[in-house]
C-alpha cells in the first residue's frame, strides 16, 4: 500500500470532477490515500488614500459553510463510488497554485482538471500552468472524460526530473493498455506467444 497521498485540486467544476474520478481510480490501483483539496483566496481591499491601511475581505460564515458543503458532498460521492479507499477533504485560505505546490512535497501525485480560455491556459488552466512548473511530484492534468485510447502526453527536457516524468507516463500508458486490452481481448505488447 502506498502511504503518500494523491492530492486532487478540487473546485466543483466538471474538469475537477473528472480529475477526482481519475485520481480515485488510480488510488484504487495503487492503494494510495486520496485528498480532495480546495484552496481559495480572498481579495485585499485597497482604499483610495495610500495612507490608510488596507483590510482583507475574508469570507463570511455563509461562504465558509457553502465551501464546506461542496467538499462534504464531494467526499460523500467519492466514498460512495470507492468505498475501500481512504479519502479526506481539506480546505485552505490561500492561493491554490502555491498551496498545491507546497502540498506536492509530501504527495505521491497531484491531479488537476484542465480549463482556461487563453491559448496557453486552454490546455492546462492557470493553476495547472503554475503547478506543473513547480510541483515536487508527478502531476496529471485530466482533460475531459477518460478514454483508454487517448495518448499519454509527457513533456521532457532531458533533465533528471523529466526522465522520472517519462517513466511515470510510460507506466500510465502500460496501465491504460492493460485496461483496454482486458476489455477488448487484445494482448498487451510483449505478451506474444512464447513459442
Amino acid at each position: 500500500m502506498n502511504t503518500r497521498k494523491i492530492i486532487v485540486g478540487y473546485d466543483r467544476s466538471a474538469d475537477a470532477k473528472n480529475a477526482a474520478r481519475w485520481a480515485l481510480d488510480e488510488a484504487e490501483r495503487t492503494g494510495a490515500p486520496v485528498e480532495l483539496f480546495f484552496a481559495y483566496e480572498w481579495p485585499v481591499w485597497m482604499p483610495s488614500a495610500p495612507s490608510v491601511p488596507a483590510g482583507a475581505a475574508w469570507p463570511d460564515s455563509e461562504t465558509d459553510q457553502a465551501i464546506k458543503q461542496v467538499m462534504q458532498a464531494a467526499l460523500a460521492e467519492a466514498r460512495r463510488t470507492h468505498p475501500t479507499l481512504t479519502i479526506t477533504a481539506k480546505t485552505l485560505d490561500g492561493i491554490a497554485a502555491l498551496a498545491l505546490v507546497d502540498r506536492s512535497a509530501r504527495a505521491a501525485l497531484v491531479v488537476l482538471g484542465s480549463r482556461g480560455h487563453s491559448a496557453v491556459t486552454n490546455l492546462l488552466g492557470s493553476v495547472g500552468v503554475a503547478v506543473t512548473a513547480h510541483v515536487h511530484c508527478p502531476v496529471v492534468v485530466v482533460r475531459g472524460q477518460e478514454d483508454s485510447n487517448a495518448p499519454v502526453v509527457v513533456g521532457v527536457d532531458g533533465s533528471g526530473s523529466s526522465e522520472a516524468a517519462l517513466a511515470f507516463a510510460a507506466e500510465q500508458g502500460r496501465h491504460a493498455w492493460r485496461g483496454s486490452a482486458g476489455r477488448s481481448g487484445l494482448e498487451a505488447p510483449g505478451a506474444a506467444d512464447p513459442r
